[in-house]
């Protein structure tokens, strides 16, 4: 896990929508690793979802 030098930006709003289609159509539900994906709230940068890496500088996802 990264631990931030300074304030992370927020995700993008699109990759962060990209990223609750993933968990929908890929019955994401049953992952045995889904760590942040089920809360609405959470951050996929900011609270490290699991699989979801990202741009420090940018906010945006840059793998899975």
């Amino acid at each position: 896990m990264r631990v931030p030098q300074q304030e992370d930006p927020p995700t993008f709003v699109l990759d962060k929508e990209a990223l609750r289609e993933i968990f929908r159509s890929a019955d994401g539900q049953r992952w045995a690793y889904k760590k942040g994906w089920t809360d609405d709230e959470s951050d996929p940068c900011k609270d490290a979802w699991s699989g979801v890496t990202c741009n420090a500088t940018t906010g945006r996802v840059i793998a899975l």
